[in-house]
């Protein structure tokens, strides 16, 4: 949802040549830790619903999440949720299709998708 910092990122995945299909599963792998996690949080009640942060703790404790994850996986759950949530999975299986079937434009397919993500994850 930081919409300020999405050119400076997409500048630096093409510096560092980074493969888009490979980013695009880092992040659709986030997303299903994002799912799994809130699925043990219950249904969303509100902006944040549910106690992400005593969730998070016992995550890290558990060894289930990585203590350096702990801090934007739990401002992640607490904006990603129910529909919404859904939405960025459908919009991540899209995504993924979409430079398999046009890899000369893989990059730049992944740069809007990445672009309308953070749009909507601003909203």
């Amino acid at each position: 949802g930081e919409k300020a910092k999405i050119p400076g990122e997409l500048r630096r995945m093409r510096e560092l040549g980074l493969n888009p299909v490979g980013l695009l599963i880092a992040i659709e792998r986030r997303a299903a830790q994002l799912a799994a996690l809130a699925a043990k949080l219950g249904p969303s009640q509100g902006r944040g619903g549910g106690d992400v942060a005593a969730l998070m703790k016992a995550e890290v404790a558990a060894r289930r999440v990585f203590w350096k994850d702990e801090r934007d996986l739990g401002a992640q759950l607490r904006h990603w949720r129910g529909k919404r949530l859904e939405r960025l999975v459908e919009k991540c299986v899209a995504l993924h299709r979409a430079p398999l079937s046009n890899s000369q434009d893989a990059e730049l397919l992944l740069s809007q998708g990445l672009a309308e993500i953070a749009r909507a994850a601003a909203a």
